[in-house]
């Protein structure tokens, strides 16, 4: 990897936890080289400034703030859920649920599974308006977990006395 020169424009990983969510945020401005590997940025939109290391950051074409925010505002990744339009699989299996919905940007249905968009907000209205798909809210499959951890700690602290 080679050195960021300052006033140069990148963006930053983002340590992504669902399909949905953005792989990168930015661009940010280098405004100082810290060591061989950490720069202090400057976000173009928020103005306020983070340290990161090189592995996270991805060079960007851009010459100077306009561009970098019009560079932030032409995303055409992401993907926006607008409306839920139907649901297929068993609510009592959440591997099966899959859930039919409308994005920003487009007119085709897309598919995603339950596990991957449970957490937006309009799948999350569209569970709770549906009187069959009580099984797929948060407490009944976070209910299991806690069973389970609670068992593997008191099998852990067992462990000692034997």
């Amino acid at each position: 990897m080679d050195l960021l020169t300052v006033w140069s424009y990148v963006l930053v990983r983002i340590p992504a936890k669902t399909r949905l969510q953005l792989r990168w945020r930015g661009p940010y401005r280098v405004v100082e080289v810290l060591a061989d590997n950490f720069y202090k940025l400057r976000d173009v939109i928020q103005d306020f400034d983070v340290v990161e290391h090189r592995e996270d950051l991805w060079v960007t074409e851009c010459c100077n703030d306009e561009e970098a925010l019009d560079y932030a505002q032409s995303d055409t990744s992401e993907l926006t859920i607008l409306e839920v339009q139907s649901h297929s699989g068993k609510a009592e299996q959440l591997l099966t649920v899959m859930i039919e919905c409308l994005c920003k940007g487009g007119e085709k249905l897309v598919k995603f599974a339950f596990r991957a968009c449970k957490h937006v907000g309009v799948v999350k209205d569209y569970v709770n308006s549906i009187p069959e798909s009580k099984p797929l809210t948060a407490s009944v499959h976070y209910g299991d977990l806690r069973k389970r951890k609670n068992t593997r700690k008191l099998t852990h602290s067992l462990r000692g006395y034997k």
